[in-house]
């Protein structure tokens, strides 16, 4: 956080998401603590005036004294239970709010490209760990400022009673003290930030030793030792950088306790010699000691609340910039309806993650309604980046796509998505029902048990294997994990439930047999007749049905035409076919 105008903007920024979670208990909260914080000083005036009767014996009203003595005692076991409730509610309340925060904001940015990069990866890893504790922290270091602050002020007020000085000579050492041991706090949260690449290592490694489908090779080839290896240098490496922090941490406020510690002994010998000289009486003399006593106390513990305050702080500063990030993403569409004509056109179109490498450059294409297209080409030739550009999960960095003429940034992207209906290599695999991984990809028919049931048949998952479509799937919750081939019958599923007008397959059979892949190129291609298809694969055995196909090269569109016309060309195509179909004769 760069100033003090920005500190105080999200010190309320943080205190509104607080507030707008339970805004009566909020101010119940408020008026507890309040009562809190002052008791203290309630109870050593008190003190000192029953000490200053008994000692003058005036008994008049001494047992209705002694009576809120005691209700000062007494109070804030009373109130405490009330205050834990309340905050432990504000707590769990926040926690889900900031949770679904976060959420919303990944669903709001739309640019793939934006949520890869590493420090943004980095910033939702810490935020998505922190969401479950940061809110109670922040509340614990915000009552403890509220109830110090209050606490030091009324007892100010005992000890100016005395001299106007003495409140100011111990309060005033306390200001560096805080403001270094924040700075140092602050320090390592940063440091912890910046080394969210090491730390999601760290875990990384930790999951890899854990992960069931891993395993075999680990054991086979004897890879305990490497991972365990990788795992012990990033922990070390990060403990390195975090324990350099610490010392700063742990040394730099010193200098400030030392100058705290002599203005405190330079007060206290001034109070001893007015005791000695009788200037101060007996009540007042038991008042100051009590009140020094809890005042010192009182300044340790808020000077480390504050500094935990800062921190904490720095948890909605980095929710602040998601949420700028997010709100910058933010585009008023044109168009809310598809254009009438469904021809889409790349015109020059390049992509690059940075400025110099491009993945894709200078595309020109045109995609006809009800065409059937395969996309083909070797290994980080674009394929997958050219299928992610027309989905809008990246932004092309130069030229334009267009729909019937239309740019398609213009037309809302949640009705853009309705319209695919997309498999993707990386496919999910979502720890849920047999019926809710198939159904999430169209929550409007979710209930439609029998598109749902051939959606299942026209994937070839067989849904009698299992007891009902309710079944759990995923060990971790303690349902059935399924076999690659499964989990992508299953992908498949969603696809063809989904019920988009264009229907996007990248690599569909990565994960099944000879026979299954047979089936499914049929069944690809009778279930996308009327409607628009496009296929990624490096299986060209199984093309014969396209009316298309469209090869790229290093980034580049090299060939485009019909099976037919590109094995005759003997270009680019025909080779990659000759090649694999040497692998079979």
């Amino acid at each position: 956080m760069k100033n003090y105008q920005e500190k105080v903007s999200i010190f309320f920024y943080s205190l509104a998401i607080l507030y707008k979670t339970m805004p009566v208990y909020f101010f119940i909260f408020l008026f507890l603590i309040l009562i809190q914080a002052v008791l203290p000083t309630m109870g050593v005036v008190l003190s000192i005036d029953i000490i200053n009767r008994i000692n003058d014996r005036f008994f008049d009203d001494l047992y209705i004294m002694v009576s809120f003595w005691m209700l000062s005692l007494i109070l804030p076991g009373i109130i405490t239970p009330f205050v834990t409730t309340i905050q432990t509610m504000m707590n769990q309340r926040a926690s889900y709010a900031i949770q679904v925060k976060i959420m919303t904001l990944t669903a709001n940015i739309t640019d793939l490209k934006i949520m890869e990069q590493p420090e943004v990866h980095n910033t939702f890893d810490v935020l998505s760990k922190e969401a479950s504790y940061k809110p109670l922290s922040f509340l614990i270091s915000l009552i403890d400022c509220l109830k110090g602050s209050i606490t030091l002020i009324s007892l100010s007020i005992v000890l100016a009673s005395l001299s106007w000085w003495l409140p100011f000579a111990l309060l005033l050492p306390i200001i560096p003290v805080t403001l270094s041991l924040t700075k140092a706090q602050i320090d390592v949260f940063e440091t912890m930030l910046g080394k969210g690449l090491a730390s999601r290592l760290i875990i990384y490694y930790l999951s890899v030793m854990l992960n069931i489908h891993l395993i075999k090779e680990i054991k086979m080839y004897g890879l305990s030792a490497f991972f365990m290896g990788k795992h012990e240098k990033e922990f070390k490496n990060l403990e390195k950088e975090l324990n350099h922090v610490r010392k700063k941490q742990l040394y730099i406020p010193q200098l400030w306790n030392a100058v705290y510690l002599v203005a405190s002994i330079l007060s206290m010998y001034w109070i001893v010699s007015n005791i000695i000289k009788g200037e101060i009486s007996l009540g007042g003399m038991v008042g100051i000691i009590q009140s020094i006593s809890l005042f010192c106390a009182s300044c340790q513990w808020l000077v480390f609340s504050f500094s935990n305050l800062g921190v904490s702080q720095l948890f909605f500063y980095r929710l602040k910039e998601i949420e700028n990030l997010a709100s910058n993403q933010e585009y008023k569409y044109v168009l809310s309806a598809m254009p009438e004509d469904r021809t889409i056109k790349f015109e020059n179109v390049s992509f690059s993650y940075n400025d110099t490498d491009k993945i894709l450059s200078n595309i020109n294409l045109t995609l006809y309604p009800n065409d059937n297209i395969a996309i083909v080409g070797e290994n980080g030739s674009g394929k997958s980046t050219l299928i992610k550009l027309l989905c809008r999960l990246y932004k092309p960095t130069e030229g334009v796509i267009t729909m019937g003429g239309v740019d398609i940034s213009t037309i809302d992207i949640n009705v853009w998505y309705k319209e695919f209906s997309v498999l993707f290599q990386d496919f999910g695999k979502y720890n849920l029902s047999i019926s809710e991984n198939v159904t999430i990809g169209n929550s409007e028919q979710s209930n439609n048990e029998a598109r749902f049931i051939k959606a299942c048949e026209d994937a070839g998952f067989e849904l009698n294997c299992y007891p009902s479509a309710n079944h759990m799937l995923g060990r971790e919750f303690y349902g059935n994990d399924l076999s690659g081939g499964q989990w992508q019958r299953l992908s498949l599923a969603r696809a063809f439930f989904s019920g988009g007008s264009i229907i996007i397959f990248d690599e569909p059979t990565s994960a099944i047999d000879p026979k299954a892949e047979a089936y499914l190129f049929d069944k690809f291609y009778e279930l996308s007749k009327g409607q628009t298809s496009i296929m990624i694969t490096h299986r060209l055995g199984g093309l014969k049905h396209v009316n298309r196909i469209i090869v790229l090269a290093s980034g580049e569109l090299v060939e485009d035409g019909n099976p037919e016309e590109l094995l005759k060309k003997e270009g680019y195509y025909s080779y990659l076919y000759n090649t694999q179909k040497k692998q079979y004769y």
